[in-house]
């Protein structure tokens, strides 16, 4: 039988014999990982949503302002005709005037408010309207 899983009734104790020294008295060397790491507390600044100031903010009114500013943004459209005209000034070489001038659905009105696409933009255009 093995003496592995056996309990200990008698564990060895080191500085007690002969030629080991006391272990009681403490080592003048120590380690950096024995330090403390955190020895400062940090206290919360007058911005930070203190109880006070979380009690006295009207979160309905900052999130409709929020959403009144999404929803203007929102509205502006991707990209207005002054964008494309710049960029078609940019890269002149690729542009061609916009040929999907037919209305009948509001896709195909509010992409023709454009002047001019680039040759890519037209084409995937062209295949998207005319798959779907």
């Amino acid at each position: 039988m093995t003496t592995a899983a056996r309990p200990t009734f008698e564990p060895a104790r080191g500085g007690r014999g002969k030629g080991e020294g006391d272990l009681s008295a403490l080592s003048k060397q120590y380690s950096s990982r024995d330090l403390p790491g955190h020895t400062k507390i940090k206290y919360r600044q007058p911005t930070q949503d203190a109880p006070e100031e979380v009690r006295a903010r009207d979160f309905r009114r900052e999130l409709e302002e929020r959403e009144r500013v999404a929803v203007k943004s929102r509205d502006r459209g991707a990209r207005g005709e002054e964008e494309w005209m710049n960029l078609g000034k940019r890269n002149a070489s690729l542009m061609t005037p916009c040929a999907l001038n037919s209305t009948r659905n509001s896709w195909r009105n509010m992409l023709n408010n454009c002047r001019y696409r680039t040759v890519f933009q037209q084409f995937v255009l062209t295949f998207f309207f005319f798959f779907f």
